[in-house]
C-alpha cells in the first residue's frame, strides 16, 4: 500500500475509538444526473444477500443495505456504525449505530437488528466462515447498541469480518428495505434494477437521484454500451476492452489498484487425481510462465502473483520466494508421476478466464501434458460448485483483501470457499494464534507461516492480479469500496 506504516495504527484507532465518515448532504452542493451501470447478474440473484453470487447483485446489496464498516486501502472505515469497541479479552465487540439512523421506510434501526441480521447472514454457507464465530445466544442489544459475543477471541474482527461486509435490515429480514443510499423502485436479475435516492440516508440524501443497473454479462458488450451511451459506468472489464475505450475522449479509465483487485486463479483440486499429489501440484505451478501470462492477458492492469492472496496489504509476506517457471523440472515430475492429461473447467466469471485457460493449455503442452478445456456459462457457474469439486482443475477468482480475511474464506477446514480442498495443521494452528493476539508483529509471523504453507503445498495456482478495470463517462466522482463504486456519496455531472 502507499502508506503501509499507517495501516496497523489506523486499525488500532478504529478498534478503540471508531472512525466514521463525515455526514455530508451532497444534494445541497451538487445536483447530479441519473447514472446507468453495466454489470453481470446471476439468474438466481434476489434481494436477499445470502443468495447473491454476482458482481451486479453485490452492488445492489450494498446500495440497499449499506454496511456497518467498509475496508479501504488505509484501513477500516465506519459506515452505519458510530463506534466499535472491543473488550480487553477481544471476545466481545460493542457496536453503536449512528444517532437517529433509520431505514428507507423511516423506521429506526436498532442494536437488535444488528444481531438479527448477522445471525441470519451467518446461516448461509457463503458467510459462515466470517460470522460463525459469533455466539448469538450470548450477544445482547439495547436501543441502538449491540454487543457481539465471540466464541473465541478475535483480534481482527473489525477489518477481517465486519469490514468485508456487514449488512443490516429490519429484524434481519432482507426484503429490500435497508439503510443504504438507494431504494429499490423496480427490477429483476434478467433485465436489471432501477434505484432511487434514499431521502433518509444517514450521510444525507445522495446527489445522484437514480441508479439503473443493467445486466450486461461480458466485457466487450459493456465497453460497447459505454461507447454508445447506453450506460455511463462499465464495471468489470478486461484488458482488451481498454483498447476499445482509450481513444474516446469522453470516457475515463481510472488507474487500478491491488486493494480489491481480482486474483486470477487456477484451482488444482486436491480432492481428486492428479492434484491430490503435492508433487504434481508443484509441477503445475512450475509449468506456468506467470510473467508472460500477465503481460499478454492483463497488460498494464496486471501484476504477477505468487499463489497467495493479500498482495499490497501490509501483512502480505513479500519475502516468500516467487514461484518461477521451470518447465524442465515440471516435465520430469509429470513423467515420473505418469500425468499426461487433465481437464480445466473454465468460465468467464470475470472477463479473461477462458483465454487464461487456453494460454495455460499451451504452457502445459510444452511439458507434454495435454489439457482439455471445458467451458461453463458464467451466469450459472456458482450454481455448479458441487460438480466442480469433482473436477481436476477449474478457473476461479478472488477479491484481493487482507491475508487474514482471505484465510477465513480460502483455507480453513470450516471455510465454505475452500475450493481447492487444501488445509493443514500448520494453517489451523497458526490461524488460531493469529486471532488471539493484538500484537501486529507477532500476528505477522503467523500470517507468514500460513502463507508459506499455502505457497508450497496448497492447491491454488494464483498466477496474476488484475487490478480493477472500470470505465465511466467523465464527470463521475466516487470513492471505491473494494472496487465497488460507492454511489451514495458520489456526484455525476456528465460533460457535454
Amino acid at each position: 500500500m502507499k502508506n503501509k506504516s499507517m495501516l496497523s495504527l489506523l486499525l488500532a484507532f478504529v478498534l478503540l475509538f471508531g472512525i466514521s465518515l463525515p455526514v455530508v448532504n451532497t444534494e445541497e452542493a451538487i445536483q447530479s444526473s441519473p447514472i446507468k451501470i453495466g454489470a453481470m447478474f446471476s439468474p438466481d440473484d434476489t434481494l436477499d444477500p445470502v443468495t447473491v453470487t454476482s458482481p451486479g447483485g453485490m452492488f445492489l446489496m450494498m446500495s440497499l443495505y449499506d454496511s456497518l464498516v467498509s475496508m479501504h486501502p488505509d484501513g477500516a472505515i465506519l459506515r452505519m456504525a458510530e463506534s466499535i469497541e472491543a473488550n480487553g479479552t477481544l471476545d466481545a465487540y460493542t457496536i453503536t449505530l449512528k444517532e437517529g439512523l433509520v431505514y428507507s421506510d423511516g423506521v429506526e434501526a436498532t442494536g437488535q437488528d444488528i444481531i438479527d441480521s448477522l445471525r441470519y447472514v451467518s446461516t448461509s454457507p457463503n458467510y459462515q466462515s466470517m460470522y460463525g464465530n459469533i455466539d448469538f445466544e450470548k450477544s445482547t442489544a439495547e436501543e441502538n447498541k449491540a454487543t457481539l459475543a465471540l466464541k473465541e477471541p478475535t483480534s481482527d474482527f473489525i477489518e477481517s469480518v465486519l469490514a468485508m461486509w456487514s449488512p443490516v435490515a429490519p429484524g434481519g429480514e432482507f426484503k429490500g428495505i435497508g439503510a443504504g443510499g438507494f431504494v429499490l423502485e423496480k427490477g429483476d436479475p434478467q433485465t436489471g434494477y432501477v434505484l432511487v435516492a434514499n431521502e433518509k440516508y444517514y450521510a444525507g440524501k445522495p446527489s445522484i437521484p437514480q441508479v439503473t443497473i443493467l445486466n450486461i454479462p461480458d466485457s466487450f458488450s459493456k465497453a460497447q454500451a459505454l461507447q454508445t451511451g447506453e450506460i455511463d459506468y462499465a464495471w468489470g472489464l478486461d484488458a482488451s476492452a481498454v483498447q476499445m475505450l482509450l481513444k474516446n475522449e469522453g470516457i475515463e479509465l481510472p488507474s487500478g489498484s491491488l486493494d480489491g483487485a481480482i486474483a486470477m486463479d487456477l484451482i488444482l483440486n486436491t480432492r481428486v487425481e492428479p492434484f491430490n499429489d503435492p508433487e504434481v501440484r508443484r509441477a503445475a505451478k512450475m509449468t506456468v510462465d506467470r510473467e508472460k501470462m500477465v503481460a499478454v492477458l492483463l497488460g498494464n492492469y496486471g501484476e504477477v502473483a505468487n499463489d497467495m492472496l493479500g498482495k499490497g496489504f501490509s501483512t502480505y509476506p513479500e519475502d516468500i520466494e516467487q514461484t518461477k517457471a521451470n518447465k524442465e523440472e515440471a516435465k520430469k515430475i509429470f513423467q515420473e508421476k505418469g500425468v499426461t492429461e487433465f481437464t480445466i473447467v473454465a468460465s468467464d466469471i470475470v472477463p479473461g478466464m477462458v483465454n487464461a485457460a487456453k494460454m495455460m493449455a499451451q504452457e502445459f503442452a510444452e511439458v507434454e501434458v495435454n489439457v482439455v478445456i471445458e467451458e461453463l456459462d458464467p451466469q450459472t457457474f456458482f450454481a455448479q460448485m458441487g460438480d466442480l469439486f469433482q473436477k481436476s482443475a477449474f478457473t476461479f477468482y478472488w477479491m484481493n483483501r487482507t491475508p487474514m480475511a482471505e484465510f477465513r474464506s480460502q483455507v480453513l477446514k470450516a471455510s465454505f470457499y475452500n475450493v481447492s480442498g487444501y488445509t493443514s495443521d500448520v494453517i489451523e494452528e497458526n490461524f488460531k494464534k493469529a486471532i488471539n493476539t493484538s500484537d501486529k508483529a507477532e500476528q505477522a509471523k503467523y500470517v507468514y507461516a500460513i502463507s508459506k504453507d499455502i505457497h508450497d503445498n496448497g492447491g491454488e495456482l494464483i498466477w496474476g492480479y488484475q487490478k480493477d478495470i472500470t470505465a465511466h463517462r467523465k464527470g463521475l466522482k466516487t470513492e471505491l469500496n473494494q472496487t465497488v463504486p460507492w454511489l451514495a456519496t458520489a456526484t455525476f455531472v456528465p460533460e457535454q
